[in-house]
């Protein structure tokens, strides 16, 4: 999860010139902060330094930890290491955390176990992205009309069917313990169900 959406205390470069070297103005006073960011002369977050984190082994302080993002020439973000400094300080004892590299083809698409069809639709969506790397990849098929048909990980399949104005109709969840259908009703030409059937 990324820290930089969970902010209690933000560091801000509001009025700085693109010259400006960030990271020293907002290394002025290092720990008063919870969490604190910094961001390339792009704009892009390069730097996120967490304070809230539960603490480490036998210490009794959150650990600082710093994540840093690099970028491709386009801006995508192409990785992510992170130091976790278990006894509050960034002068302390360091341990590697997370480490992340991406890579894209011509396209800008994440090529890391991404699969795309001709029409440029994810496939799959490799484990280590998915909510829940323990069931594995995920597949998708779609319709023509780009909307997902079927999504499948692991063990469990859910398949939508749409109604005549291509909006979803039904769900319907698939898992070794049985088979779960949710029918949306319409009352308007909106999108938005008015009532759900379970």
């Amino acid at each position: 999860m990324d820290l930089s959406l969970f902010a209690s205390a933000i560091a801000t470069t509001a009025g700085l010139t693109p010259d400006v070297d960030v990271t020293e103005v907002l290394d002025a006073n290092p720990l008063d902060f919870d969490h604190r960011y910094t961001y390339d002369k792009a704009g892009n977050l390069a730097k996120v330094e967490n304070l809230t984190g539960p603490p480490v082994g036998e210490a009794t302080v959150s650990p600082y930890v710093v994540r840093e993002y690099t970028f491709t020439a386009k801006g995508a973000r192409a990785g992510l290491s992170e130091t976790i400094h278990g006894d509050d300080t960034l002068t302390g004892t360091a341990t590697t955390g997370k480490t992340l590299t991406l890579t894209y083809d011509s396209a800008d698409r994440p090529t890391d176990g991404y699969v795309y069809d001709v029409f440029g639709r994810q496939t799959t969506v490799p484990a280590a992205d998915a909510p829940d790397p323990g069931k594995g990849n995920i597949s998708l098929a779609y319709f023509d009309i780009d909307l997902p048909q079927e999504i499948t990980q692991g063990d469990t399949t859910t398949t939508f069917a749409l109604d005549v104005s291509a909006r979803r109709l039904t769900q319907t969840t698939t898992t070794p313990t049985g088979t779960m259908t949710t029918t949306q009703h319409y009352a308007d030409g909106s999108d938005n169900p008015a009532w759900v059937e379970l």
